[in-house]
């Protein structure tokens, strides 16, 4: 097994960053020593990650800067932009958000230019989201669309599910309802044809909370409802939580408060059998 793969293994699927930093500097010294600066380049913005997750926001700073001043020196477009975006996460940690965007874009634009057209797929939904993020929802808006029409281009259901899903959302809180509802409607019948349970449970809970926002309590109880049978059938114990909530929540806006109370009590029951573990 690679170097680059244990620190992924560490890094993303234990979450333990003190081993993935071990193993990272371990293999830039072996990047350096073979003179790999792209390879040795792509290991810093590992690293980058890291010292980021850890809240030393400076730090990953330095380390990207001195990442594209590699991707520069070698003229490598495909890392320019992996910094660019990387840099970009950092400063929307950071709550800059007016640079966080503006960075974003310059990532976008290389990845148009190269062209790579997965990576500015996975970029667009990223920028939407922190426009939304911003509550500047034209922004929002504009960028969800390239993401829906990109995703259709490259046939790639999984984002236009997420585009279709942030459109809903943005609609909703611009209480405009039709819209919301379209792209809401849209995203379950996909979820439905693609069998995939978690979107689809998904999509229901989002037009019952369109439902809700409109007033409709009834019509969001039926989606809030059908949302929890599904999540109790897959033993989805997230959206099964999200779902009882959404349900106490419409009977308290329709003063319905022992139904209210009732739910809230199964969900409570609900944590404790899985603080328990049965």
């Amino acid at each position: 097994m690679g170097i680059g793969r244990i620190i992924s293994i560490y890094k993303n699927y234990l979450g333990d960053n003190e081993n993935a930093l071990k193993f990272i500097n371990e293999s830039l010294e072996l990047d350096k020593n073979a003179g790999d600066k792209e390879r040795y380049a792509r290991t810093m913005n590992q690293q980058a990650d890291i010292k980021a997750s850890q809240g030393d926001y400076q730090k990953a700073l330095e380390i990207c800067n001195q990442t594209l001043e590699i991707a520069r020196s070698t003229k490598n477009k495909n890392l320019e932009a992996d910094t660019f975006r990387n840099m970009a996460s950092i400063y929307e940690l950071l709550g800059n958000y007016d640079l966080s965007a503006k960075t974003y874009k310059q990532a976008l634009q290389i990845y148009r230019q190269i062209p790579d057209k997965p990576f500015e797929l996975m970029l667009l939904p990223l920028i939407a989201n922190l426009y939304m993020t911003k509550e500047d929802y034209p922004e929002a808006i504009h960028y969800y669309n390239q993401t829906l029409s990109l995703s259709k281009e490259q046939n790639n259901d999984r984002f236009q599910t997420l585009g279709l899903m942030g459109l809903a959302r943005i609609y909703e809180l611009q209480k405009d309802f039709p819209n919301a509802l379209k792209n809401a409607e849209i995203l379950l019948a996909l979820s439905q044809k693609l069998g995939d349970k978690y979107s689809e449970i998904g999509a229901m809970n989002l037009i019952g909370i369109i439902h809700k926002s409109k007033g409709d309590y009834k019509e969001s109880l039926n989606f809030h409802r059908k949302a929890l049978l599904q999540s109790k059938a897959m033993g989805l114990l997230k959206t099964e939580a999200q779902s009882l909530n959404n349900i106490s929540v419409t009977h308290s806006l329709e003063k319905e408060y022992q139904q209210a109370i009732d739910t809230l009590n199964e969900e409570l029951q609900f944590y404790t059998k899985r603080i328990k573990g049965y």
